[in-house]
């Protein structure tokens, strides 16, 4: 594979745009409706907040799928994998963070359960992370793989 995780294919790059356009776009849309439905059906509903948090989980991963099926691989931000990891690192500790602080305040624990919620929440976010960047890698690199043979394919014709 020599230097190929070094190049940045410009139309990888295009088409993984097009795909965020795409899925936010659903994503906005969707909110929209979310929110007319709950304040006409779910004006009492303790969990108003769970179907904005369905949508945007199916929208991230609509994202992560479109870009696995295409093979974009190859794009800035998928070379740069201390980045990544930062990403990662602070996005569980946030996470993680607003569930304990979140438990603290509504159930009362003494302030050193923060850190029962916290420690545990964090490890389980950034190895769920970790581990869908990984799958994710390895489908668009495979995909990526079958491209460059039907490529290689249709040149020897």
């Amino acid at each position: 594979m020599l230097k190929r995780n070094k190049i940045i294919d410009e139309r990888q790059e295009l088409q993984s745009l097009k795909n965020v356009k795409i899925c936010w776009t659903v994503v906005i849309f969707l909110l929209a409706i979310s929110i007319l439905i709950q304040a006409i059906i779910f004006t009492s509903s303790p969990q108003h907040y769970m179907p904005e948090l369905g949508i945007l989980t199916v929208g991230c991963f609509l994202n992560i799928i479109l870009d696995a099926r295409q093979g974009n691989i190859y794009t800035k931000e998928m070379q740069n994998p201390k980045a990544n990891l930062l990403l990662y690192i602070t996005s569980a500790l946030v996470a993680s963070l607003v569930l304990g602080i979140g438990n603290y305040l509504k159930y009362g624990f003494p302030p050193i359960f923060i850190l029962a919620i916290v420690i545990p929440m964090f490890v389980i976010l950034l190895a769920l992370m970790l581990l869908c960047d990984f799958i994710y890698r390895k489908a668009a690199l495979g995909r990526l793989n079958k491209f460059n043979k039907t490529l290689e394919k249709d040149e020897d014709l």
